[in-house]
């Protein structure tokens, strides 16, 4: 049988891949539990930029959190 991905569980999947988003990233952003928060935030003097979704298919956009772009994800 040829292998296709790397999942462990489909009911753990996206907390495993926030949790190694949070490890592979601690200098830029925090994981907190579906949280992921720009280090930047605790700083600002301005608008935050929060979005929510992608937890279907992957937590696709918090892979944009960081300076310049957005502060928190709800996944």
């Amino acid at each position: 049988m040829k292998m296709k991905k790397f999942i462990n569980a489909p009911e753990t999947i996206t907390d495993e891949e926030l949790v190694g988003l949070g490890l592979a990233y601690p200098d830029i952003l925090d994981v907190d539990g579906h949280l992921v928060v720009s280090r930047d935030l605790a700083g600002a003097d301005r608008v935050t930029i929060v979005t929510y979704g992608g937890s279907g298919h992957e937590p696709a956009q918090a892979g944009f959190v960081g300076k310049g772009m957005l502060d928190v994800q709800a996944v």
